[in-house]
């Protein structure tokens, strides 16, 4: 019986010593992450691409700064044949810092019609 006791006491030791450690190694990390922040803004980075398979475009937003994006809005042209099919307007409504968001857009299911999208502006605001 008393084998047993001492089992469930070395559980419960190891349990918290894993907790504590785990809470230390947080806080660490937290502290050292805003000594080393230096906080700049948003840097936000567009890119697209065309996926054949659904025949949709692909558009990513990445925030590469500190802070976070709020509001994101981009605006894009659809473009065929040299004029400008239609514009649309995205808008992201929460973008953290070091992360991306995606958005597909589909366009006109006219086989003969080739299509691009083209980025006009992007705005966002800063919380």
């Amino acid at each position: 019986m008393e084998k047993n006791h001492k089992s469930r006491n070395l559980v419960k030791g190891v349990t918290f010593l894993f907790g504590v450690i785990t809470i230390l190694g947080l806080m660490g990390y937290l502290i050292f992450s805003m000594f080393t922040a230096n906080n700049s803004p948003p840097n936000l980075t567009v890119s697209t691409f065309y996926d054949s398979q659904h025949k949709v475009h692909k558009v990513v937003v990445k925030n590469a700064g500190d802070t976070t994006a709020e509001e994101v809005i981009t605006r894009w042209q659809i473009i065929g044949e040299g004029r400008v099919i239609d514009t649309i307007t995205i808008t992201m409504r929460y973008l953290p810092a070091k992360s991306q968001k995606s958005a597909t857009v589909c366009v006109p299911k006219n086989e003969s019609l080739q299509v691009n999208i083209q980025i006009i502006s992007i705005n966002y605001q800063t919380p």
